[in-house]
């Protein structure tokens, strides 16, 4: 269920898709994680195959949110490399079928809905009043838990991982106004995942 610290955040997700690249190879065995990401941007009524896995949930023919991010970021995380952002977007998909599935994973087909970019998500939600959220990761144990942050352009980036099994970072954007919206915040544990999605400003 979702934090309801976090209740400010107007969507969330709970599961992010691996995008294939369809030019490159055929469909993989879903026991492989070695396989070509795309790089191609989504378009609204194109055919796409994605790997999701726990703990997504949907009916055909209904749709879900996901993330979109160009394959070296899909892999090493978002922002890696940061310029990958500006071709990252928020994704509505229309499940067409399953394609193959296991208990931990499956392959879908689906038909992209709505694309919006990232740096135009502030845009799509009214804005809401957190300042506590705008405040830096901390860590009293820094054995335990690393922190990681960085700025590029538009583009701030604060995280924390203990050693990986548990984390959280949060994505910021400010606009040509100079406002700074936290438009992401996601968060993983062992057994959970979930992305929030909103229009976060300080004051």
């Amino acid at each position: 269920m979702p934090d309801s610290h976090y209740q400010c955040f107007q969507d969330y997700i709970y599961c992010q898709a691996e995008w294939l690249d369809m030019s490159k190879q055929s469909l993989p065995e879903l026991k492989t994680d070695i396989f070509r990401r795309s790089d191609g941007f989504p378009k609204t009524g194109e055919k796409r195959y994605l790997k999701v896995s726990h703990p997504f949930c949907c009916k055909t023919g209904k749709n879900f949110k996901t993330l979109f991010q160009p394959a070296m970021s899909s892999v090493n995380g978002i922002g890696e490399p940061p310029e990958e952002l500006e071709q990252s977007a928020v994704v509505t998909c229309q499940l067409d079928e399953i394609l193959s599935k296991n208990d931990f994973c499956a392959w879908i087909s689906v038909t992209v809905r709505e694309v919006i970019l990232l740096s135009e998500l502030y845009q799509h939600y009214p804005a809401q009043v957190s300042p506590d959220l705008f405040e830096k990761f901390t860590s009293h144990n820094p054995h335990a838990v690393q922190l990681y942050s960085f700025s590029w352009q538009n583009w701030d980036y604060d995280s924390w991982t203990a050693q990986g099994d548990v984390g959280e970072w949060k994505l910021f954007f400010t606009d040509p106004d100079g406002t700074k919206h936290l438009i992401l915040l996601y968060y993983w544990g062992n057994c959970d995942e979930i992305l929030y999605i909103g229009n976060i400003i300080k004051n």
